[in-house]
């Protein structure tokens, strides 16, 4: 039995022929259509076979991911970490490339406007899904259309730090400085702007925010030249260690379990405030899923396995979870309500 669209085709080849031998024509026309449909689906036969063979020896040459964040700071640690598993499992050298600036966006960009190979990935937050869109960013890419979130490899809580010699001992001090303290951060308009307006309302006056786009502000607070940043466990560590900076608040609802003295954000607004940082491994949305897939699923195992397992174990870390397709969707889900809230609420804008 024909199916309608054969039928269609039949008819439409008939229509549009002389009728010079109107039983002819036709068998004519039935038998161009017929021949048209076999080309095309040899045809089509013949990219599925491509791309499945593709897709089924991938990866075949080294792998680029595309970070955020300047080299030594937040995500960049995350992924240098786990380039050295990811190259093990599989079988292709994992070269990270730093695009810092633009809360995300230069990185994001780049991402989307590669080859949808599956041999450019990179990092994607909150900032970059939601708070920019959100917040009105001109953005050269569509974080609905233009974006595969591949899976979660960081979730974080910054700190707020001071360097060595500041006067600021506690919170409170803050208000004692007779002027708006400064917090250095990486972007405005997004995640750090939404904590600078959450410290804001816990001191009672405003921090003035001083973005860094594509550097860390780290030595700027180890210098004393602002008075505070936000900054992550991973960077900070080792640096309240060896003496230079002071964490004075944990933005985790109940704290962070390795500065036990530092208040909890929530607990100084007096609300229920969480917002952590989080990223995802992304790729340019129309790379094949079985590939999408197959990183998946190395960067799940990775963040099981040793060595990287024991390194975001480390006290005050909060190892992320592994989710698969479903989970990462629910996710994600979840943070872009939150997010438009917090938008709303800071009422956030950015260009």
């Amino acid at each position: 039995m024909q199916s309608s669209g054969y039928a269609d085709l039949v008819g439409h080849f008939a229509r549009h022929s002389t009728i010079y031998n109107g039983e002819i024509m036709i068998r004519k026309a039935t038998f161009a259509g017929a021949a048209a449909i076999s080309l095309l689906s040899a045809c089509a036969s013949i990219v599925s076979t491509c791309a499945f063979a593709q897709t089924a020896d991938w990866p075949i040459k080294p792998i680029r991911i595309i970070v955020h964040h300047p080299a030594g700071f937040g995500a960049d640690i995350n992924v240098r970490k786990m380039a050295p598993q990811l190259t093990q499992l599989l079988g292709q050298p994992v070269v990270v490339e730093n695009r810092p600036g633009g809360g995300g966006r230069i990185a994001a960009t780049e991402g989307v406007r590669s080859a949808a190979d599956g041999y450019t990935f990179f990092t994607a937050t909150n900032e970059t899904l939601y708070f920019l869109p959100f917040a009105g960013a001109k953005l050269a890419y569509d974080a609905e259309k233009d974006i595969t979130s591949v899976a979660l490899f960081s979730l974080i809580y910054p700190l707020l730090v001071v360097g060595e010699k500041s006067p600021v001992k506690q919170f409170s001090d803050f208000a004692k400085l007779g002027r708006p303290p400064t917090l250095g951060v990486l972007g405005l308009g997004g995640f750090y702007e939404a904590h600078g307006y959450s410290f804001s309302r816990a001191l009672r006056q405003p921090f003035t925010l001083v973005p860094y786009g594509s550097k860390s502000p780290t030595l700027e607070v180890v210098g004393g030249n602002i008075d505070a940043s936000l900054m992550f466990g991973a960077e900070a560590d080792g640096l309240v260690e060896s003496g230079k900076i002071r964490v004075i608040a944990a933005t985790n609802p109940a704290g962070n379990p390795r500065y036990t003295t530092a208040p909890a954000l929530a607990r100084l607004v007096g609300d229920s405030f969480d917002l952590p940082g989080w990223a995802v491994l992304a790729a340019p949305a129309a790379t094949p899923a079985a590939i999408v897939s197959k990183m998946r699923d190395a960067v799940n195992s990775t963040l099981v396995t040793e060595p990287y397992k024991s390194w975001s174990e480390r006290p005050g870390s909060i190892p992320p979870p592994v989710l698969d397709a479903a989970a990462l969707a629910q996710f994600l889900a979840q943070q872009k309500r939150d997010v438009a809230e917090v938008v709303k609420r800071a009422n956030l804008k950015t260009e």
